[in-house]
């Protein structure tokens, strides 16, 4: 800097400050997109870290998919609708050979009996602090849930989005 001025050291007093946060800012979702905790244990924002984190991404991607019928998919919405509809499938099939279990031979298969009071707990409302200590307990920068929030999301928005959570 040629001219030391206080203006000009406080712009750049600003600029490193917000230079500090973009960086953390920016370590955190690497973080997560490569799923290591190098950047907790001492490694920094390098070569290595970048090219890990782009490997995964390249290995981690669906680029066609076959449907039950032969032919191939290869765009993304595609493979999106045709993930679904597989899934649904599979998770809504019912053999045509299946009778089910009644629930004593299930009670004679598993060997274990539940208390009353048990399976009221497992019926029964799930008290907010509960939901709070649990949620406050988790490390912030672990990957996002299937909703694709972190919990660092949930715990930084608690104050307007808790009641909605616990609706």
């Amino acid at each position: 800097m040629e001219n030391p001025t206080q203006l000009n050291m406080e712009a750049e007093s600003v600029a490193l400050i917000r230079w500090s946060f973009l960086s953390r800012l920016e370590k955190k979702v690497l973080s997560q997109k490569a799923k290591i905790h190098w950047l907790g244990v001492g490694d920094g924002n390098n070569k290595n870290f970048h090219k890990v984190a782009t490997i995964r991404e390249v290995r981690n991607s669906i680029r066609e998919i076959k449907r039950a019928d032969g032919s191939i998919v290869d765009n993304q919405e595609d493979i999106k609708k045709e993930a679904v509809e597989h899934f649904n499938n599979f998770l809504s099939h019912t053999p045509p050979d299946y009778k089910g279990v009644r629930l004593d031979e299930l009670k004679t298969l598993l060997n274990y009996d539940c208390a009353q009071e048990d399976m009221n707990m497992l019926i029964g409302e799930v008290p907010r602090e509960e939901v709070m200590r649990v949620l406050f307990g988790m490390a912030a920068d672990k990957s996002p849930g299937p909703d694709g929030y972190t919990s660092e999301f949930f715990k930084t928005t608690w104050a307007p989005v808790g009641t909605l959570l616990l609706q």
